[in-house]
């Protein structure tokens, strides 16, 4: 106690203990686990836990004796022909058995993370070096049990990390590939626009031209004239027409090429998100295959989004 009091480290190792050593009465006698008291006003710090078997109606404390209660299991099932003697050995060891089970649970879930031996230096007769030497592996064992616990709980945050940034890629993955079949659809739509509008064109420039050639023979017709007001006027009124369904066409076709180039973005961006979802899933593997055989599969890979080819007609017509 009075390191304790004089040392704040051994202060929180000591309470490190008393927290452990009650979540380990918890965990064998539950509710039956009455009262908890810390002593203080002696020579080493300890606690006293009071456990009332209120299930029972006898209130026997014995229930919670794990030594009696497994030689009482040995001798209600006595073979036939057994004599005394050789039961009574048999329940003795079984006795043994579960009073050194019960301690081992203590020492795995209170002494080894708080860096206590199992056995004490008078039982096993050590000298003082062979006694401090055990202090010493038992530290060890705890800066061991301490870094497993903490490799532990970086490798499940890992995981979790892993799993979250997993599913944002999957998820813009197929934002990704929504974008590109919304942006397919636009370019099939621009490419129809662009189509029509060039079969427009062209129909109107047939037009002109046959209107054309119908004015010029006319024009043969009723003067022979090198040079006619009318026939000029009509040819005017045409050449400014045929201007512009060849403005049209020029742009139906630089409509087409970036419906054909936005199309090709889509898809790009689509790719590099899929590439990145599967290199994030092959890396969460690797890392978990590191850590347990058991450690869950992270989520899987996101199958390909189809892909439409799309082979646009860059011969264009024009005449003079």
């Amino acid at each position: 106690m009075a390191e304790i009091r004089d040392d704040p480290v051994k202060r929180k190792e000591a309470e490190e203990w008393e927290r452990r050593t009650i979540n380990w009465l918890r965990s064998q006698y539950g509710d039956d686990l009455k009262s908890v008291v810390r002593h203080e006003d002696e020579e080493y710090f300890h606690i006293h836990a009071y456990v009332v078997p209120t299930s029972d109606p006898s209130l026997s404390a014995l229930k919670f004796h794990p030594g009696v209660t497994a030689k009482r299991a040995v001798m209600d099932s006595g073979k036939d022909g057994e004599d005394r003697r050789t039961l009574s050995k048999r329940a003795d060891g079984a006795y043994k058995q579960a009073m050194r089970a019960w301690q081992d649970s203590y020492h795995e879930a209170v002494a080894i993370p708080c860096g206590l031996t199992r056995l004490g230096p008078q039982r096993r007769r050590l000298t003082r070096d062979e006694w401090q030497r055990e202090k010493v592996q038992a530290k060890a064992l705890q800066t061991v049990v301490q870094r497993a616990r903490k490799v532990k709980a970086d490798g499940e945050s890992f995981v979790t990390r892993t799993k979250t940034e997993t599913a944002k890629i999957v998820a813009d993955a197929a934002s990704a590939r929504e974008a590109a079949q919304k942006a397919t659809a636009a370019a099939l739509a621009a490419q129809d626009r662009a189509r029509k509008d060039q079969e427009r064109a062209q129909t109107a420039m047939a037009n002109a031209e046959r209107y054309s050639g119908w004015a010029g023979r006319l024009r043969a017709v009723w003067d022979r004239l090198r040079k006619s007001s009318l026939v000029e006027k009509v040819r005017g009124e045409f050449s400014s027409e045929i201007d512009r369904w060849r403005d049209a066409a020029r742009s139906a076709e630089r409509k087409q090429l970036e419906a054909e180039r936005q199309k090709f973005e889509a898809e790009q961006k689509a790719r590099v998100a899929q590439d990145a979802a599967m290199r994030a899933g092959i890396e969460s593997d690797r890392f978990r295959s590191m850590l347990s055989p058991a450690a869950e599969h992270a989520a899987p890979e996101p199958s390909p989004s189809p892909k439409l080819v799309l082979k646009p007609d860059f011969k264009k017509k024009e005449k003079t």
